[in-house]
């Protein structure tokens, strides 16, 4: 969900390392998210160092097992929290009324609008409308990540369109590719988890290291 900006940060530092990309519809499924993750670190020659580029998300990355030399991975409860935080210790920058979204998830078939879409088709408005304001009950705004790694003023006006739909208040706020730059550049301090081969991600590594759990 976050390519431009994971993207942005290896044009950024240089980094030329090959990039083994999931598909997306994987991320609304923590379970065969884990299982493909898990597949493909298995798959790494021995000596290799696994970076990845993402987070708990929804407790996927916990019990994947470091198959090869080390595994690395950002130390944030969810790809959102790690993009809006600024700086080191400013995790839980997010607010949990607060739809995020960016271009990667506007664009993508697996989205919310996309499934509101084909909630539509299939049941029609009302129906579909009453379903997602119950899903969404406790969220007032919808919010577009502006990380400079694509022209926010592009989807300025989908993203208003699905905040009318979902009836949120449509809003922006800054987003940053800092952690993604810091991973790809090897400096992998207090804000990530690494580990070696034969160790597995459990869910204390996040919360003893600084992470909030997603609520």
């Amino acid at each position: 969900m976050m390519e431009n900006e994971i993207k942005k940060a290896m044009e950024e530092t240089g980094a030329k390392d090959p990039v083994i990309w999931l598909e997306r519809g994987l991320h609304n499924s923590p379970d065969r998210l884990r299982t493909a993750l898990q597949e493909k670190l298995d798959a790494l020659p021995a000596d290799e160092t696994a970076i990845l580029a993402f987070s708990q998300c929804g407790n996927a990355a916990i019990d994947l097992v470091c198959s090869c030399a080390k595994m690395v991975i950002p130390n944030f409860a969810d790809c959102v929290r790690l993009t809006l935080c600024d700086k080191p210790g400013n995790s839980n920058m997010a607010d949990i009324h607060t739809l995020y979204s960016s271009k990667g998830w506007m664009d993508s078939d697996r989205s919310m609008r996309s499934e509101y879409m084909r909630c539509l088709e299939k049941f029609g408005p009302e129906k579909t409308d009453g379903v997602y304001r119950e899903i969404l009950k406790e969220y007032h705004n919808f919010c577009l990540m502006d990380t400079g790694a694509y022209k926010i003023e592009d989807y300025a006006g989908k993203a208003k369109e699905t905040a009318e739909l979902f009836h949120l208040n449509y809003k922006t706020c800054p987003g940053y590719i800092r952690v993604y730059k810091k991973l790809f550049s090897g400096e992998w301090d207090k804000e990530f988890i690494v580990k070696t081969h034969g160790e597995s991600l459990t869910l204390d590594d996040f919360y003893t290291r600084g992470a909030a759990p997603l609520l």
